[in-house]
């Protein structure tokens, strides 16, 4: 996948966000964005399909299919995403942020092709995966990494930060959290 060229979306850097296969087509989706420093520029996610997963890779026309949207909880970014396919639809978690120096709050996006998503289904942020309390392993956000459905749970890890008190991220951690509906967490 080329970068974008210069002011588009995807200019500067793209990082691997899922791939998932809905039985004809495999779905990948990417992370992109018009600086390299993913703290300092805003991402968006792209998505591409293929029918094998070494390609050839289709670009989606309507790319990025899910961006930053003023008054949400993604104003500023969208850091890292999983996505599900159930059998009939696609859905997607993702973390982001309403500032460049807000809390990153988990919200949700489900769409029957994998390029036009409905946001906000359940209610965004999703509950459950809220910052933690200041000090705590979460105390910046989570960011959902991957997600799997074991047939009675959804199962979500995600990688998470704590601030150190000064507004610098400390260490990384990688948390685990699960869900009847994948909305209550």
């Amino acid at each position: 996948m080329p970068l974008g060229d210069p002011g588009e979306w995807d200019s500067a850097t793209h990082r691997l966000g899922d791939i998932v296969y809905d039985g004809s087509l495999y779905h990948l989706y990417i992370m992109g964005a018009e600086g390299l420093n993913i703290l300092d520029w805003p991402q968006s996610v792209g998505h591409w399909t293929s029918t094998h997963v070494s390609g050839p890779w289709e670009e989606d026309l309507n790319n990025p299919v899910l961006g930053p949207e003023p008054g949400q909880l993604d104003s500023f970014t969208i850091y890292n995403i999983g996505v599900l396919y159930d059998g009939s639809m696609l859905h997607m978690w993702f973390g982001a942020a309403a500032s460049q120096e807000g809390d990153i709050n988990v919200g949700y996006a489900t769409s029957p092709n994998g390029s036009f998503w409905t946001r906000g289904a359940g209610g965004d942020p999703l509950p459950g995966l809220e910052p933690g309390a200041p000090g705590e392993w979460n105390d910046a956000g989570m960011v959902p990494s991957t997600v799997l459905f074991d047939g009675e749970l959804y199962r979500m890890w995600t990688t998470a930060v704590e601030l150190d008190g000064q507004n610098n991220y400390g260490p990384f951690r990688v948390g685990y959290a699960d869900s009847l509906d994948g909305i209550t967490w």
